[in-house]
């Protein structure tokens, strides 16, 4: 079975997202919707990132999340819009840009797939131009 090589990478660095988008002391909510993502649970994951971010709209590991989860569930444009969202919250975030990188990748936008990784390198470089 051959892979595309973003799907790969994109396997490796989304659990490397689950971790290092999330605070020190995640909350019960976040653990919950982060063990239920780990299983594969994309729809009791959705359900609680989704309250998270309701409740708190800058939420930054619930933002990252929710675009790591849309990306594993097929829906490329949702992601793109849950890390964007998690950009303009923290545009210093490496976990946004890397999902962002990924996706974008994925999706053959090669432009936007290689300004939002210059951002994990260099960042402040592109923000303007990916974050509407």
């Amino acid at each position: 079975m051959t892979q595309r090589p973003t799907r790969i990478i994109a396997a490796g660095a989304l659990w490397v997202l689950l971790l290092a988008s999330s605070p020190a002391e995640p909350t019960p909510d976040l653990k919950e919707a982060l063990a239920a993502l780990e299983k594969g649970d994309l729809a009791p994951a959705r359900t609680s990132l989704t309250a998270i971010v309701e409740a708190d709209p800058k939420n930054l590991a619930a933002l990252v999340n929710l675009g790591s989860l849309e990306y594993r569930a097929g829906h490329p444009n949702e992601a793109v819009a849950w890390l964007r969202r998690a950009i303009r919250v923290e545009p210093q975030s490496v976990p946004a840009w890397l999902t962002l990188g990924v996706v974008s990748c994925e999706q053959n936008d090669l432009d936007t797939a290689l300004a939002a990784l210059a951002q994990v390198v260099v960042p402040g470089r592109a923000v303007e131009a990916l974050v509407p």
